[in-house]
């Protein structure tokens, strides 16, 4: 039973949670000598190589109630988009002249 307005539930907070996440990053780096003490450094790196698929938390508004219009309480409907925006596999390419 849905608590009433000004009411406390009686659910812990942190009870609905999500899958477990998963990625797995990988850089590389190549240095080319121009002098003694200076280099220029190419590096890529690959975000969630293995394009593995991060559900995000559960919705847990309760009185979107599944089979009602827009309903999605419980349901996940997004993914986890954390460090580069959208959650699937991203290179980024980054170069740098060290002195």
């Amino acid at each position: 039973m849905n608590p009433q307005p000004g009411q406390v539930g009686s659910l812990g907070p942190n009870t609905l949670r999500g899958p477990s996440y998963f990625d797995l990053d990988m850089n590389l780096v190549k240095r080319i000598r121009i002098t003694e003490t200076r280099n220029f450094e190419f590096r890529l790196d690959a975000i969630n190589i293995l394009n593995h698929p991060n559900f995000a938390n559960p919705q847990t508004n309760i009185n979107n109630i599944p089979g009602s219009t827009g309903g999605a309480f419980g349901q996940i409907t997004g993914l986890v988009t954390s460090l580069v925006g959208n959650g699937m596999r991203a290179f980024i390419v980054n170069t740098r002249i060290n002195f």
